[in-house]
């Protein structure tokens, strides 16, 4: 009988190949430098250095020979008549010098002094060219020292004194030094292989003088371990990585005044593990990182007159940092970083910190003077000029800092005036702060961008850069003036896309046809001073659904000459002024008609108040007032909600509007969706709080009204009802409803599971299908899909992409029965049709057995059991009120899956066969509870779930052989399947708010019972041997629009 091995690829695998079983080779040892290979399950990831360092960068201390005689009392009591030391300790001959392996002096007093001169030349294989050990043992070379096939040219060890005044080689390691021993290199070290000189244990030094060198061709020119320390007085110059690396608690390596690290390649100085490296001196190796510091309490220092002038190699500067600090570490300035590369400062990860200290220089050439992401600092008390003085941009940021949790701060004492884009740059949740000054040359003074970001000027803060921007905040970014901001071009805050700003400080611009503060799509407010100096101004200008709030302390002074004209928050005039109180020397307030103006103190006129269109005028319910005769409401006086905050009475009222009369057709109207407004005779407004029942869908209507009452006492239901009351826009209120109830997820993941085994049961399908039943078999089948699914009924719809692999073979137990097992994994990821966009990842794995029966020569009966185990990981955002919070939820579920079908075959003629079909199949899903994290209150409580699908289902597929000759054959296999949903698996899922107590149903998205796919196969065959296919499938129903394409071949040998 002959063996079969078919390979379905999904359209889009960049290829498919097929891979014969072959005789075990033969082992072979893998001896490459930064080798990867991948064959089968064995990877390889060998770097010489690194592994060396494992085997020998840490040696285990050797402890001290016991003592003969009892072991001493480990905590002795003091006798009051001490014997006094019994002098020098006499022991048995015992040798403290070998030349290559010969002892060459000994003693028999520990400690004894002895002086020994290296002999003359040596050169030794297997051994150590020189070795010396015990206190007082001091050895001097002047010759010329070498060895192969041994670790180390030169050991000193147990508290001994090696001066080099000659030249060491060496095939690997040039001196090791440990036991409390010490090294002074007068000469030249310049083995061929890693550690120029290794030193470790505490009370061990290293001491490169200045006449020393260290040339040693591979890493490391000084390793400095486990409490030991060493020092550099001349040149480390090896020819690779780390000039200087220091390892572990309490070690030290210092580069001095008159050192020089000049390495060819990273890390000139490096420390880990608790390590610290100090320079004095310069240090200047080609390629990254000057000094670089990793894990917590280590520690790397430029002191002042230190110099790191790292990256000189090829012009290369990407990702060259003069100093970084990385996981936990810190990383110190005082003297001068200058390297040519991107980063003069970085710092990477949470508990990591980059401090440029008042003496401090940063003047690197490239992008970001100091660079902080993923939780680092930044602190700058020095000068940042970063950049190449006449070439645009060179230095493009100050500081930059990226990621939650990262923070940069320019302090007082501090001077950004780097040749860049931006002063300071902060993004993705990451926040900046400048106590200091910035003065860079071109866009941006402080620019942020990004949700949870956070910018502030405080008031030493003053930004003063020759750009267009003073301070820019984007995408949902978040920014404070308590300085001043003065610079040159036409924006002093710029805000689009979502952000929020504040001006408690001053805002000086200077110039013709400028802005104080834009404002697009964003929310500003002003409780501080606007000086606009030139003609045609505009001190506050609003578009595309702005918000401008007008607090207390706002002072806007538009100035041309001698000509000033000045409104406060008390004197804004809406009578002589127009609604943008126009002065002759340009706007105080300029808002397009879908802006709004808030107005939280007190507007006077002595004559009549106008309330015009040209945006929406909103009067502060708990601080506004409005004083004049006449309030002419040309258009509708809105009045927010903000006196309800923090409170749970139904019922509050508004004396602010201090008025003899009013006019016109505009009326008072609730600028909140919770709260109906109206106006007596007196001219009192009433705010009444409409039902919650009557405002949201479901549930949560239900739940909100029932804990209304007393809910200003608990702090999370009081934020939720808080920010329900502040919701002025419909659209705000339907995502309030989804996102309160998580219904874009959670109404989905029951329809989801059941897609995914479909998929994976038609993929096995398509095996079967393409495999010949007199045949033993091993398959293959890529999986990809995509689904398109649809929002309606208040349900949120989705896009689905799906791929995965099926893996597995069938058996002939005779000429009438198979059976066979298929392995499948799924990767599946859904992005959700909703305001936050919402996404979800689930992994599947399944385990599928198969029965196949000729029950005649034109009858086949095929049944499949499958068990799948799904992993799902949830991630959506709360965006109804602005706050963009990430909320994350995981859970796992499982599902068993049977199916059994009957498929007749009739041979229409030579070249049409018809196949139909019918079967049953049935589901059941269980999916686990699981609690999100990330939203506090509006964290959703998910209850387990499970569903039963029962259907039966019918087919018909036709082979059309639309061309054959005696080797070749092309196919034309169209064909259509029914399904029909006999059960009801599409139950409702209960959910609670974590700040509440009750349930919440939410209904899950039906699939509805009629399912519908067509699809059509094109298929080659050349004789028995060989078939090549591809094919296309989709539902057409409504509910249903999921598509797949397959492509393959099988081979038969």
């Amino acid at each position: 009988m002959k063996s079969k091995i078919m390979v379905f690829a999904i359209l889009g695998l960049a290829g498919v190949s097929l891979v014969e079983a072959k005789p075990k080779m033969e082992e072979k040892k893998i001896n490459k430098e930064n080798e990867i290979m991948i064959l089968g399950s064995y990877f390889d990831f060998n770097n010489s250095f690194s592994k060396m360092y494992t085997l020998k960068l840490n040696p285990i201390p050797i402890p001290d020979p016991i003592p003969d005689g009892p072991i001493p009392d480990p905590d002795p009591i003091p006798n009051p008549n001490p014997i006094p030391d019994p002098g020098p300790v006499i022991v048995n001959w015992f040798p403290v010098v070998k030349e290559a392996g010969v002892i060459v002096r000994e003693k028999n007093i520990v400690g004894d002094m002895l002086r020994y001169d290296v002999s003359g030349d040596i050169m030794s294989t297997g051994q150590a060219a020189l070795w010396m050990t015990d206190k007082n043992t001091n050895v001097y070379n002047y010759n010329t020292l070498d060895t192969t096939g041994y670790d180390y040219t030169v050991e000193v060890e147990g508290q001994a004194h090696f001066e080099n005044n000659g030249i060491i080689l060496g095939n690997n390691g040039g001196v090791e030094v440990l036991g409390g021993a010490s090294i002074l290199n007068n000469g030249d070290i310049k083995n061929i292989g890693n550690y120029g000189i290794l030193v470790y244990e505490t009370g061990s030094e290293a001491i490169n003088s200045q006449t020393g060198i260290i040339e040693n061709t591979g890493a490391a020119g000084i390793y400095v371990a486990n409490g030991a320390k060493g020092s550099n007085d001349g040149i480390i110059k090896n020819k690779s990585d780390y000039g200087f690396y220091v390892s572990g608690s309490d070690a030290v390596g210092i580069n001095n005044v008159t050192g020089v690290i000049e390495n060819i390649g990273h890390r000139g100085m490096y420390s880990e593990y608790g390590g610290k490296t100090v320079n004095y001196g310069l240090i200047e190796n080609t390629s990254c990182w000057g000094m670089l510091t990793v894990g917590l309490g280590s520690e790397a220092v430029n002191e002042v007159g230190g110099i790191v002038r790292n990256g000189t190699y090829q012009g290369y500067t990407y990702d060259i940092s003069g100093m970084q600090a990385s996981s936990g570490a810190k990383a110190t300035n005082k003297g001068s970083v200058e390297n040519i590369g991107m980063y003069g400062m970085a710092g990477s990860g949470a508990g990591s910190e980059v401090i440029n200290e008042s003496t401090g220089v940063v003047a690197n050439t490239a992008i970001s003077g100091m660079y902080v992401e993923n939780g680092a600092k930044a602190t700058n008390y020095g000068l940042i000029k970063n950049g190449i003085v006449g070439k645009t941009n060179s230095g493009q940021s100050g500081m930059e800092i990226s990621g939650t949790g990262s923070v940069g701060i320019n302090e007082a004492t501090g001077v950004i005036q780097n040749i860049g884009y931006y002063g300071m740059y902060a993004s993705n949740g990451s926040g900046a702060i400048n106590k200091g000054r910035i003065e860079n040359n071109f866009s941006y003074g402080m620019y942020g961008s990004g949700t949870g970001t956070a910018l502030t000027n405080e008031n030493t803060g003053i930004i003063a850069n020759d750009g267009s921007y003073g301070m820019t905040l984007y995408s949902g970014a978040t920014g404070i003036n308590n300085g001043t901001i003065s610079n040159t071009g036409d924006y002093g805050m710029y805000l689009s896309s979502g952000s929020t700003g504040v001006n408690n400080g001053t805002i000086h611009i200077t110039g013709d046809n400028k802005t104080g503060v834009n404002v697009s799509n964003s929310t500003f407010t002003n409780n501080g001073t606007i000086l606009m100096e030139g003609k045609n101004t505009t001190a506050i200008r609003a578009t595309s659904n702005s918000t401008v709030k007008i607090a207390s302390g706002s002072e806007i002074i538009l100035k041309n000459g001698s000509t000033e004209d000045t409104v406060t928050q008390g004197t804004t005039d809406f009578t002589g002024k127009g609604t943008g109180n126009i002065s002759t020397n340009g706007k105080f307030y300029d808002l397009d008609s879908t802006s709004t103006l808030i107005n939280a103190g007190t507007v006077s006129t002595n004559n009549v108040l106008s309330i015009q269109g040209g945006g929406k005028f909103v009067l502060d319910s708990e601080t506004g007032s409005l004083n004049a005769e006449i309030l002419n409401l040309e258009d509708n006086l809105y009045v927010n909600a903000s006196v309800a905050l923090n409170s749970s009475d139904d019922v509050y009222t508004n004396n602010g509007l201090d008025v003899n009369e009013i006019t016109g057709d505009g009326k008072v109207v609730s600028d909140s969706k919770l709260f109906s407004a109206s106006i007596n005779d007196k001219n009192v407004v009433t705010l009444t709080r409409n039902n919650f029942e009557n405002v949201f869908v479901g549930d949560l209507g239900t739940v909100l009204e029932n804990n209304y009452t007393g809910s200003e006492s608990n702090e999370e239901q009081n934020k939720i009802y808080n920010s329900l009351k502040s919701i002025t826009k419909d659209d705000k209120i339907k995502d309030a409803n989804t996102e309160l109830m998580g219904q874009a997820s959670v109404e989905n993941q029951m329809y989801q599971q059941f897609t995914l085994n479909k998929i994976i049961d038609r993929g096995i399908e398509k095996i079967l299908n393409k495999r010949d039943e007199n045949n033993n078999g091993f398959y293959v089948n890529f999986l990809g899909s995509k689904s398109e699914v649809d929002s309606k009924d208040d349900s949120i719809g989705f896009k689905g992409d799906f791929g995965g692999v099926i893996i597995g073979g069938m058996k002939n137990l005779d000429e009438t029965t198979s059976i066979g097992g298929f392995l499948t994994y799924l990767d599946s990821h859904y992005d959700y049709k909703d305001t936050a966009k919402s996404v979800q990842d689930t992994e599947t794995w399944s385990l599928t057995g198969v029965v196949e029966k000729e029950l005649s020569n034109n009858f086949k009966w095929t049944t499949k059991v499958g068990y799948n185990k799904n992993t799902n990981d949830v991630n959506r955002k709360i965006t109804y009120d602005n706050s963009n919070r990430d909320v994350n939820g995981e859970f796992d579920s499982w599902s068993l899956s049977g199916s059994t079908v009957i498929e007749y075959t009739k041979k229409i003629n030579d070249r049409i066969s018809l196949k139909p079909s019918a079967g049953v199949i049935l589901d059941y899903i269980s999916q686990d509870s699981y609690n999100e994290s990330g939203a506090d209150g509006l964290n959703l409580n998910v209850d387990s779930s499970n569903g039963l699908s029962s259907r039966i289902g019918v087919g018909l597929e036709a082979e059309i052989s639309a061309y054959k000759n005696l080797n070749h054959e092309v196919k034309i296999i169209p064909r259509i399947d029914y399904l029909y949903e006999l059960g009801d698996p599409y139950g409702d899922k209960t959910v609670s708010m974590e700040a509440f107590s009750d349930n919440m149903d939410v209904w899950s998205r039906n699939a509805g019972r009629n399912d519908l796919n067509l699809g059509i196969d094109l298929q080659y065959e050349y004789r028995d041997n060989l078939m090549l296919f591809t094919g296309y499938s989709a539902g057409v129903l409504e509910d249903n629009k999921t598509q797949s394409v397959n492509a393959g071949f099988k081979f038969t040998f």
